[in-house]
C-alpha cells in the first residue's frame, strides 16, 4: 500500500550506489546527489552536476596544474580504474611522458550518498631514472566554476565577499601578477583571500543563487612550510572563479621541491563539495568538520600511524616535522620533505599530536611572548609515543625595553589593520623616530620598504628609535630583532639590514630570506630572528638612539616598480642585558 501511494504521487524513491561509468573518451563517477565526467585523453573534468544542476558551465573545469623547472616537459595522463567496490569507486590519471622528471598520479573518488568528491595527488622522484636536482614550484587541484552561478567568495568569517565579474577583470591593467586595476578605480588581487594552512583552515569556497562549491581539507600534512604558511584559496579571473587545494606551493617563501633523491609521498585528500540552502558557509563548515573527525579516512593509503603525545614546559605551537640531515636552514618553514602535523599545547603544556605516519621526526616549538624556537631532533615514530616531560631553556637576561609582540606576525605595529590594502607601503612614512616609553607600539608602522619616489629614485626608509639608559652598565648587551618578513623583488633575497647605535654600526644582516609577503597583501611571511650581542659600555646613560636602514637595491628601474624592491616587517625588537653570558 506504501509503495502504491508513492507511485501515485508520481515519484519512487531510489537509492543508488556510487557507480563508474566509462566510454571510449570519458570517465564518469555518480552516485545518489552527484555526477563528475572526466575526459581520458587529458584528465580534466568536465562536468561536476549537483541535483541535476550543471556548475562547471561557461567555460568552468577542472584540473591538476604545475610549474616546473623546465618547460619543455609536460604531463601526458593516462586513465585507470583503480577500484569497484560496494560503496566506492576510484580512477586516476597517471603521467606516462618518460622526460618528466617526476612521477605523477591524480586519483579521484565518489562514495555513496556524498554531496561531492575526493581527490589525492601522488607524487615521487625516481633518482635513477632521472639523475640530477629538478624542481617543482607549484602543483595544485583547480577548479574553474560557473561565473554565473558562484558570485561570493568565502574563505574564512571574516572574509565572505562578492567577486568582481569577469568582464570587469577583463582589460583591467594589471598592477602587478593577479592584481588589478579595475574600472571604478579599486584594486583586486588574488592574494587578498590567502589563508594561513593550519588546522584551523579547513574549508574554503564560493557560492551564489543558492549554491555552493567547497574544497575540505581534513588534514595539512604533505603541505610544504607548516602551520604558518599561506596560501591561495579561492579568487575570480577574467574567464571564471578558481578554487585551489594546494600539493606544494611558495606564495609566500615556503619554497618549492628541490629533489635529487629517491622519495614517494601522497597528499592526504580533499574533498571537493556542493550544497544548497539558506546558510551555505555555515553547512559548508559543518561537513569540512565532520571530515576532520573522520580523518584518517578507512579507505584511504593504509600507511601505520600512531599518536605523539608530550608536555613541554613553556607551551606553546608544537611542530612535529620529517627529519632532515643536514637540518633544514629554515626550520619547518621551506621544508617540503615528508609530513607534518602540528597542535598547540594546553595551558599545563600538554600536547598531542594525532594519526602520524610511522618514520623520523624533528620537533620544534614556539610560544607567543617567547623569541626563539624549541626543538628535538630524531624523534622515531613506530608505535604510539610519549615523549615526557620536554624542558624548553630559555636565557636569564634583564629586559630593558622592547617593543612589539613576539608571536610572528607584524599585526600590532601601524597600518597593520590594513594590510591587505594593496599600495599600502606607498603611505607609510620613510624616516620614522619611535621614543621607547612615548610612543606606543602602533605608532611604528608594520613595514620597512624602500619604494620609489616620483622621479625614480629610491626612497629609502631610515628608522631611529630612541630609548633612555639609566645608570653605567657593564658586561654584554643583547639586541635582539625578530623578523616576521624580508624579502625584495630585485635582489632575490632578504635585504640588507644595517644597525647602527648612537652612529656606530653595530651590524649588518645579510642572510635573511625572500618570503613575498611583503607585495602579496602578507603580515608575516618567514620568520627569523636575529641576536646582535654588543658590549653594554655602548649604552650612553641618557639617551641613545638606534638607527635602522635598509641597503639601496642597485640602480632605480627605468619605469616605476609597483611594489616595493626591498621590504622587512618587524615581528618585535627586544634589547636586553645578558651579563657575562
Amino acid at each position: 500500500m506504501r509503495i502504491m501511494a508513492i507511485l501515485f504521487l508520481g515519484f519512487v524513491a531510489v537509492t543508488r550506489a556510487a557507480e563508474l561509468i566509462e566510454t571510449a573518451t570519458t570517465l564518469t563517477l555518480s552516485n545518489q546527489q552527484v555526477s563528475v565526467r572526466f575526459d581520458k585523453r587529458d584528465g580534466t573534468l568536465r562536468s561536476f552536476t549537483h541535483g541535476g544542476r550543471e556548475l562547471l558551465g561557461k567555460g568552468g573545469r577542472g584540473y591538476v596544474q604545475y610549474v616546473t623547472g623546465d618547460k619543455n616537459d609536460r604531463v601526458i595522463w593516462e586513465s585507470r580504474v583503480v577500484r569497484r567496490e560496494p560503496g566506492l569507486v576510484e580512477i586516476a590519471f597517471t603521467n606516462v611522458n618518460p622526460r618528466f622528471p617526476f612521477e605523477l598520479a591524480t586519483h579521484y573518488v565518489l562514495r555513496d550518498g556524498d554531496p561531492g568528491f575526493y581527490n589525492y595527488i601522488l607524487l615521487g622522484h625516481d633518482a635513477v631514472k632521472h639523475p640530477g636536482t629538478f624542481q617543482m614550484a607549484q602543483l595544485d587541484f583547480c577548479l574553474r566554476a560557473d561565473p554565473t552561478l558562484f558570485t561570493i567568495a568565502a574563505v574564512d568569517d571574516q572574509r565572505i565577499m562578492p567577486m568582481p565579474r569577469p568582464e570587469a577583470m577583463r582589460g583591467a591593467p594589471a598592477v602587478m601578477d593577479a592584481t588589478y586595476r579595475l574600472p571604478d578605480g579599486s584594486i583586486y588581487s588574488k592574494y587578498f583571500f590567502s589563508a594561513p594552512m593550519d588546522e584551523r583552515h579547513i574549508v574554503h569556497g564560493i557560492m551564489g543563487n543558492g549554491i555552493g562549491l567547497w574544497i575540505a581539507m581534513p588534514s595539512h600534512e604533505h603541505l610544504n612550510g607548516g602551520p604558518e604558511h599561506q596560501e591561495l584559496t579561492v579568487h575570480q579571473t577574467d574567464t571564471t572563479p578558481v578554487l585551489l587545494r594546494h600539493y606544494v606551493a611558495g606564495h609566500y617563501g615556503a619554497g618549492g621541491i628541490n629533489s635529487s633523491t629517491t622519495w614517494t609521498k601522497v597528499s592526504a585528500p580533499w574533498f571537493v563539495f556542493a550544497n544548497t540552502g539558506t546558510n551555505l558557509w555555515a553547512d559548508a563548515k559543518r561537513r569540512a568538520s565532520q571530515e576532520v573527525a573522520a580523518w584518517p579516512y578507512p579507505w584511504f593509503d593504509n600507511s601505520p600511524r600512531a599518536d605523539v603525545t608530550g608536555e613541554i614546559t613553556a607551551g606553546g605551537r608544537v611542530i612535529l616535522a620529517a627529519h632532515e640531515e643536514p637540518p633544514p636552514p629554515l626550520d619547518w618553514q621551506r621544508q617540503w620533505q615528508g609530513y607534518r602535523y602540528y597542535t598547540w599545547a594546553d595551558a599545563d603544556g600538554r600536547f598531542r599530536l594525532r594519526a602520524v605516519r610511522h618514520g623520523l621526526y624533528d620537533l620544534y616549538a614556539w610560544k607567543p611572548g617567547i623569541i626563539g624556537t624549541f626543538v628535538q631532533r630524531g624523534i622515531r615514530v613506530s608505535n604510539n609515543v610519549n615523549l615526557g616531560k620536554l624542558t624548553w631553556s630559555l636565557p636569564r637576561r634583564e629586559l630593558l625595553w622592547q617593543i612589539g609582540v613576539a608571536d610572528r606576525s607584524a599585526a600590532e605595529f601601524g597600518f597593520a589593520e590594513n594590510f591587505r590594502q594593496w599600495g599600502l607601503w606607498n603611505k607609510i612614512p620613510s624616516e620614522i623616530q619611535f621614543t621607547v616609553g612615548k610612543n606606543r607600539d602602533r605608532d611604528l608602522p608594520f613595514e620597512m620598504a624602500v619604494t620609489q619616489n616620483a622621479d625614480l629614485s629610491w626612497r629609502l626608509p631610515v628608522w631611529q628609535i630612541q630609548f633612555e639608559s639609566r645608570g653605567r652598565h657593564v658586561g654584554k648587551a643583547v639586541l635582539t630583532l625578530a623578523f616576521a618578513s624580508s624579502g625584495s623583488n630585485l635582489l632575490r633575497r632578504g635585504p640588507t639590514v644595517t644597525v647602527s647605535l648612537n652612529g656606530e654600526e653595530l651590524a649588518q644582516i645579510r642572510d635573511l630570506p625572500h618570503d613575498g609577503a611583503a607585495h602579496r597583501s602578507g603580515v608575516w611571511g618567514l620568520y627569523q630572528a636575529r641576536e646582535i650581542g654588543f658590549d653594554a659600555k655602548k649604552l650612553r646613560e641618557g639617551m641613545n638612539t638606534l638607527t635602522l636602514t635598509l641597503e639601496r637595491p642597485g640602480r632605480p628601474p627605468s619605469v616605476k616598480l609597483g611594489v616595493p624592491a626591498a621590504a622587512v616587517m618587524f615581528d618585535c625588537l627586544r634589547l636586553e642585558l645578558a651579563g657575562g653570558e
